[in-house]
């Protein structure tokens, strides 16, 4: 938390244990935007934009509206209001929500959409957490993973963590749960790029907008078949 506190000058210890809370919504998003997708969509989704619009896309915003409005008064918004790239963060968490929403199931069946969602769910923060502790050796190999510097790099570009708190302005590489576990000092200059905050933000949330823009026109078509 100390290292929190240094990487973004005015955080106090409760600020940076925010922050920590924080860093978990990058892998927490996808989950919840198939959630929100599942309440949105059903197996008989619309044909027409202007349907799709007036009514799942009205239901997707007040999802993610809720979602962080809960984030804002939780101790990790406390924590964003002091991050140099709060934009290109929403940016990552907005991406990362729509990928959820392209990933959730259709079926006219609302229960069983919402266990399938839930199974999604759980998977995708598995996945994201798995993702997360891949550099570091998940906390089990010690006292450094016995990956070479190239594969730790490649390892942090996968985390959904490391794309979050870069994309904000931190120096993420020398948190201490990444610092010390996955042994960043050993990632020489021009082994790895960090992810810059306008451009990761921006091309989080463009990947984003295009799945669930693809998963509605491939929905369409099968509708009309």
């Amino acid at each position: 938390m100390t290292c929190l506190a240094v990487l973004a000058p005015g955080l106090d210890a409760d600020a940076a244990q925010g922050l920590s809370w924080f860093a978990q919504l990058a892998a927490f998003a996808p989950a919840a935007g198939v959630v929100a997708g599942a309440l949105a969509f059903n197996g008989h989704e619309a044909l027409t934009p202007p349907r799709f619009l007036q009514r799942r896309g009205v239901s997707l915003v007040i999802a993610a509206v809720a979602l962080a409005a809960a984030v804002a008064c939780s101790p990790a918004g406390a924590a964003f209001a002091a991050l140099p790239g709060r934009g290109a963060a929403l940016a990552v968490l907005c991406g990362l929500f729509l990928l959820g929403v392209a990933l959730s199931p259709a079926s006219p069946d609302f229960a069983g959409r919402i266990r399938a969602a839930l199974t999604r769910a759980a998977l995708l923060v598995l996945i994201g957490w798995c993702a997360d502790g891949a550099a570091g050796g998940w906390g089990i190999l010690r006292p450094v993973p016995p990956w070479s510097p190239g594969v730790t790099s490649w390892l942090l570009d996968l985390s959904p963590r490391t794309l979050l708190m870069e994309s904000a302005g931190l120096d993420w590489l020398r948190h201490p749960a990444v610092y010390e576990a996955a042994g960043t000092d050993r990632l020489g200059p021009g082994l790895r790029t960090v992810f810059a905050g306008p451009v990761a933000g921006s091309a989080t949330l463009l990947v984003g907008c295009t799945s669930v823009a693809v998963r509605v026109l491939i929905r369409r078509r099968v509708i009309q078949r």
